[in-house]
């Protein structure tokens, strides 16, 4: 692709960036969750160059878009931080249900909202991290801070990473982006089928590593931390744990339930908002449903569906459950 076509493309890709931080500023007078990304990102600057400035250490970046790449990123991130004691990890998030359910987490030493992707906030943002080493968690594909990583030669990595055929790189118009995923250092991915897609478009540097999820489970399995409310809603069925589910796995839950009328469903919703929630117990109507927020010992035994409708409680709950989806 020539220079041209490449300036073209940043400055489409970066109008694009420029609508969409346009649109969130206005969905945020009508919608909690972009009010909080809105104010979480005002003087994001000044934050982080106070930040930074207390300590001489080095700095080690992991972003996550959401809560569930932050579990996926959790293992390598304490991996990180025993292995490289010296350098301070920084952890950005995109999304609000990750920022704000994380943000005092114990394990990295600075945690801010990602600034939109603008030529402007990428180039301002890795000037003053200056990190010695980027990790991009699943499938966060910011192209202004991958040109700005790439060009300041800082060693880039993306892990639990995912591919599909119908994504922009695999496509005959996806030069650009192919680019980008070219200048990386390496990218492990979850299974073979993303492997080989990589391959077909000479992306060498890629291996499979599985889905860090599992690490991170079984972590907390081994803590054998105990949610009472969840054992008894529970008892002695099998339990199926829905975890991040959207209103199109919601619809095939409820064929599963319907076909194996002896488990019990655990829901946690990927957005938990009223409207949502509201849904799923329309949709379950025919069967006893719960909220974890409204639970008690008395009546969570004889429910059939429980919607976990609350944040930060999904990983300590895997272990309680004999399938997931």
């Amino acid at each position: 692709m020539s220079g041209k076509c490449n300036t073209h493309m940043r400055i489409l890709y970066s109008i694009g960036i420029y609508i969409y931080a346009a649109l969130i500023q206005a969905a945020a007078l009508f919608i909690p969750k972009a009010h909080l990304a809105t104010q979480g990102r005002k003087h994001w600057t000044s934050k982080l160059k106070k930040a930074v400035s207390n300590s001489h250490s080095p700095v080690i970046w992991m972003h996550c878009s959401s809560l569930g790449e932050y579990e996926q990123g959790k293992p390598l991130l304490l991996a990180l931080k025993q292995q490289y004691p010296q350098h301070r990890l920084l952890l950005t998030f995109f999304s609000p249900s990750g920022y704000e359910i994380r943000k005092d987490n114990a394990v990295a030493d600075m945690v801010f909202y990602l600034p939109m992707d603008t030529p402007s906030n990428a180039k301002t943002f890795i000037q003053i991290a200056q990190p010695h080493l980027a990790v991009f968690v699943k499938y966060e594909f910011w192209y202004n801070y991958l040109k700005q990583l790439i060009d300041n030669k800082i060693p880039t990595v993306f892990v639990s990473a995912i591919f599909r055929p119908q994504q922009y790189f695999f496509k005959w118009y996806g030069g650009w982006f192919r680019k980008h995923l070219q200048g990386v250092q390496h990218i492990f991915v979850q299974n073979n089928n993303s492997l080989s897609l990589l391959k077909s478009i000479g992306i060498d540097a890629a291996s499979k590593a599985g889905d860090t999820r599992f690490d991170s489970v079984a972590a907390i399995a081994q803590q054998q931390k105990e949610t009472p409310i969840v054992a008894k809603f529970k008892g002695n069925n099998k339990l199926l744990l829905a975890g991040s589910s959207w209103p199109t796995d919601e619809q095939y839950l409820l064929d599963i339930a319907k076909a194996f009328p002896d488990f019990k469903l655990l829901i946690a919703p990927h957005e938990i908002h009223a409207s949502h929630i509201k849904a799923i117990q329309q949709l379950f109507a025919e069967m006893p449903v719960s909220l974890y927020t409204q639970a008690t010992a008395d009546n969570i035994a004889k429910s059939r569906v429980l919607i976990l409708d609350t944040m930060g409680m999904l990983s300590s709950l895997y272990r309680y459950a004999n399938y997931t989806w």
